[in-house]
């Protein structure tokens, strides 16, 4: 192969790889370690945080709900904690993503309701409210009510959705350009 083929090949090849980078790195696939969490503290003081009278309310079988009062959490004041430590770890599948846990499914009275089951799919609410972020970064205050609602109703209904088709059509355009810009090179080459 001639050395001008070679280095056409290789940068098709890089061209083409861009739109999945840019798609994998936008995807919140990867997993957290204890070994960060803990790592965090070395170079930051711990701040203990505590709040008092939470309830929780987990409303999972259309309108079927279990309701807890007065939770205490010292630490972690996260909504997802206080489902924690009322649920237990064997009873939550959670996935841990680089902006924090996300519940996948609770276990309520020996039956597990998973996202996906009916359309339906887990989300909370503070205090009647979806806060957008996830339940192990939201802080809770005194008297807060988080509710775990199992419902196939859209919460974002008429919003944009930028997750992962943004940047997926991002990383296409670059690469469509970067494919356009060497085929206006390889033209231009010829024509010398």
């Amino acid at each position: 192969m001639k050395r001008t083929n070679i280095w056409t090949f290789l940068g098709l090849i890089f061209i083409l790889t861009i739109p999945l980078i840019i798609f994998n790195f936008s995807s919140s696939s990867y997993r957290v370690n204890s070994i960060n969490a803990d790592w965090k503290g070395e170079f930051f003081p711990l701040i203990t945080k505590n709040v008092s009278n939470i309830t929780l309310i987990l409303n999972y079988n259309d309108g079927e709900n279990i309701t807890i009062f007065n939770i205490t959490l010292i630490g972690d004041i996260s909504p997802y904690n206080a489902t924690l430590v009322v649920l237990g770890d064997q009873n939550i599948n959670e996935y841990w993503a680089i902006n924090g846990v996300f519940v996948k499914g609770l276990r309520i009275n020996g039956t597990w309701y998973t996202n996906g089951d009916n359309g339906r799919n887990w989300l909370y609410y503070v205090n009647g409210i979806l806060p957008g972020v996830s339940s192990s970064v939201f802080e809770l205050t005194n008297d807060s009510v988080v509710e775990w609602r199992f419902t196939a109703a859209d919460p974002f209904q008429g919003q944009p959705n930028l997750n992962g088709d943004f940047w997926l059509i991002a990383g296409i355009v670059i690469g469509v350009i970067g494919l356009c810009a060497v085929a206006i090179i390889l033209i231009i080459k010829k024509g010398m």
